[in-house]
């Protein structure tokens, strides 16, 4: 047995549909998966960048379920680019927040923090 990729990872937010418009009309990302669990009331989201084997979960937090203490704050994303301040200037000019605009690293690399519609914090990282 052997693991061999990481398919998702989660980010929580109020409003799946505001959520699904920065990350696809904003941040460019297209939407893979959008359906309704059968019998529940819940919406199962998840948006790419294109080409990437990684997807991102758009999820509902929830009083309910404890996951709404989870929206806002690091993130623990990290996105990738070939070019921080050129993807930096394009975003912020598409009305994106940042947090840090685009700042050499201790250890060499290009990076910029971003801030989605709830808060949640994701590092823009020079691949």
């Amino acid at each position: 047995m052997a693991i061999d990729n990481i398919q998702l990872a989660s980010v929580f937010v109020r409003d799946q549909d505001r959520a699904l418009e920065f990350y696809v009309g904003k941040l460019g990302m297209e939407k893979r998966i959008d359906d309704m669990e059968p019998g529940a009331d819940r919406r199962f989201l998840v948006v790419a960048p294109p080409g990437s084997h990684m997807g991102l979960a758009i999820v509902k937090a929830a009083e309910a379920e404890g996951t709404a203490q989870k929206v806002g704050g690091f993130s623990g994303i990290v996105l990738g680019s070939s070019d921080v301040e050129g993807t930096h200037a394009e975003l912020a000019g598409l009305g994106v927040s940042f947090a840090e605009a685009p700042t050499k690293q201790a250890w060499g690399a290009m990076q910029a923090i971003l801030v989605d519609p709830d808060e949640n914090v994701l590092v823009l990282h020079e691949n």
